[in-house]
């Protein structure tokens, strides 16, 4: 007998996270860095994330072949140090969509341990930095 599990985060307004813990920085949603999408449902949708001193949210990539379920969907996150942040997965291909981010030092970091990237309907607006990508090890900052 197998047992499914389920997350879901959805249609919530987090505002000014200060503090963090340790070397962790704040941030309005922090998720496991790898999600097996066949283990169970994960369902981060259509939160909104409003001046957090760190991040806004730190969600893993998803395989290529999950982008039309991406679980990590239609967030938000203004006024942030970091938009979002992406923890790698172990797939060759990664990738993410419907993300939103305006006003941050950087819209988005991407640190991807693969060879092909997908990124789709991204909105990046009034950030300093809209995008940071690197791929693997090929740069070690």
């Amino acid at each position: 007998m197998s047992t499914t599990y389920g997350f879901t985060f959805e249609d919530n307004l987090i505002v000014g996270v200060k503090g963090g813990s340790g070397t962790v920085p704040p941030s309005c949603f922090s998720s496991i860095s790898y999600v097996d999408l066949s283990y169970g449902s994960v369902n981060v949708h259509d939160n909104f994330c409003q001046g957090s001193q760190g991040y806004g949210f730190i969600i893993p990539h998803i395989g290529c072949d999950d982008l039309n379920l991406n679980p990590f969907s239609s967030n938000t996150a203004g006024s942030c140090n970091v938009g979002f942040i992406f923890n790698s997965i172990s797939q060759d291909c990664q990738a993410s969509s419907y993300l939103s981010a305006y006003a941050c030092n950087i819209g988005q970091l991407a640190n991807p341990e693969a060879s092909t990237i997908k990124f789709s309907k991204f909105i990046l607006a009034d950030n300093k930095i809209g995008a940071i990508l690197k791929f693997g090890n090929t740069l070690n900052s």
